[in-house]
């Protein structure tokens, strides 16, 4: 009878060859991903340390030679040895989970070492209700396993920039107010964003909180007493990076976004930012129409989104 899952099947009787990532593997974790050949991080706002402890980080030890002895390297940087990989996955929120962090130290063994962490990786993620794994390719290396391993390609991320701050003359909402975020806001912000997306592209309370250290702008849209949409930016080498832009679908098509997006332009005017760059998903045509009606043009850059349903 097949597995559930392809990697079910292939890391079959390789129990006990993965355990739970924890605090004291962070050296060696660090090392895999700054030397293995094929490396993957995509934490957004969080830091991939948050994760170590969590049954959902697991790695696989290399062996530590014969009769159980401590490798050269365990001894000398004090953690518990080498590794052959590493995987990450979490959700937040909900029931949609992205892989955060993985590493692979040896090609040759990159299709068992996945499939070995995923199956390691299953059962907890079923238990929190994850019913969906999702992987963004910014690097091309997964794709050369991610289709044995049950991954189909779902989605893509495309990029557009803008150099200039300029905004065409759009209407808005009478009434509409947009001012800076406040902590609480968050409760709502979530919420506008469970209606809005489907859950693989939703942020969380936590999320929208973390985001809002690190952004150098976060805007809420307010009409009448009510929120009904927000934009938030990060900086960049060249300018600011349009993280979010999220309107209510109740009142989509009445001017939000086009205010939210204006609003963001000028303040990058104040700030002097020349160069503006965002990404939206190949299907959200709604999306791509408003930031090519503000003069965002389309680069060539984009990166597939793979899912493998649990």
């Amino acid at each position: 009878m097949e597995s559930a899952n392809p990697w079910e099947r292939l890391a079959e009787g390789a129990e006990g060859r993965t355990r739970v990532a924890e605090q004291a593997d962070s050296g060696a974790i660090t090392r895999l991903l700054e030397h293995a050949p094929y490396t993957h991080i995509h934490a957004d706002w969080h830091y991939p340390s948050e994760w170590l402890g969590s049954p959902t980080f697991v790695i696989v030890p290399e062996s530590a030679g014969s009769g159980g002895r401590r490798s050269f390297s365990s001894r000398l940087f004090g953690d518990h040895g080498p590794l052959a990989g590493c995987l990450a996955v979490a959700a937040d929120p909900g029931p949609a989970a992205w892989v955060r962090v993985a590493g692979i130290a040896d090609a040759a063994r990159g299709l068992e070492l996945m499939a070995l962490m995923l199956a390691a990786i299953v059962a907890p993620l079923r238990e929190a209700n994850v019913s969906q794994i999702a992987w963004l390719l910014v690097e091309g290396w997964p794709e050369m396993w991610l289709p044995d391993l049950g991954f189909e390609k779902i989605n893509e991320v495309v990029t557009y920039s803008k150099l200039g701050t300029n905004s065409p003359r759009a209407s808005q909402p009478d009434g509409l107010d947009i001012r800076p975020v406040r902590t609480s806001d968050l409760t709502a912000l979530a919420e506008i964003e469970s209606r809005a997306f489907e859950p693989l592209w939703r942020h969380s309370e936590w999320s929208l909180s973390l985001a809002r250290q690190q952004a150098i702008s976060f805007d809420v849209a307010w009409l009448g007493e009510s929120p009904v949409g927000f934009q938030f930016s990060t900086p960049t080498l060249q300018g600011a990076h349009l993280s979010r832009i999220t309107v209510d679908p109740v009142v989509q098509g009445c001017g939000v976004g086009s205010a939210v997006l204006a609003h963001a332009l000028e303040g990058y005017a104040q700030r002097g930012i020349p160069l503006v760059t965002l990404n939206t998903q190949l299907d959200n045509v709604v999306s791509q129409r408003l930031y090519e009606k503000f003069g965002f043009q389309r680069s060539s850059e984009s990166f597939p989104v793979y899912s493998v349903s649990l």
